[in-house]
């Protein structure tokens, strides 16, 4: 499978926070599929498994604090996608101290991030970027009324 790149995929959502965190997960999932296909060590993958948890986690509380911010209405069903896309990452982990890197893997992989992950940021993260926008332009016109 060819690397993802999510500004090739016309799918930004116009946040520039919120674009470079989606194309850094990209990356490191990019990587972490390179050195399991390429039978990379053990320490490499394992670090690859540990970024891409600990930054997709931290890229989920930035995004939900965004929403809460802006009384994002669909903040709870966003968050239950959130959490839907991380167990499958902390699975992934869990299998690799235990088997090692497996072709399975990878194609767990590819189904979460290149499908599931996509699919959310074209679906779930593009509905939030269009209700911060709004908010946003609602909070200028009020403020250029006064």
């Amino acid at each position: 499978m060819e690397d993802l790149h999510l500004g090739y995929q016309g799918i930004l959502t116009g946040d520039p926070t919120v674009d470079r965190q989606h194309e850094e997960i990209i990356r490191r999932a990019n990587s972490l599929r390179t050195a399991i296909q390429e039978g990379r060590g053990a320490a490499d993958i394992a670090e690859l498994l540990a970024f891409l948890d600990d930054y997709t986690t931290l890229h989920f509380t930035s995004e939900e604090a965004l929403m809460a911010k802006v009384g994002y209405p669909n903040l709870g069903a966003h968050r239950r996608e959130h959490a839907g896309l991380l167990a499958p990452i902390r699975s992934l982990e869990r299998e690799f101290r235990i088997v090692g890197p497996t072709p399975a893997m990878v194609e767990q992989l590819n189904r979460v991030l290149w499908t599931r992950f996509i699919q959310h940021v074209l679906k779930s993260d593009m509905a939030f970027a269009a209700h911060a926008r709004d908010h946003q332009a609602g909070g200028k016109r009020a403020a250029s009324a006064r």
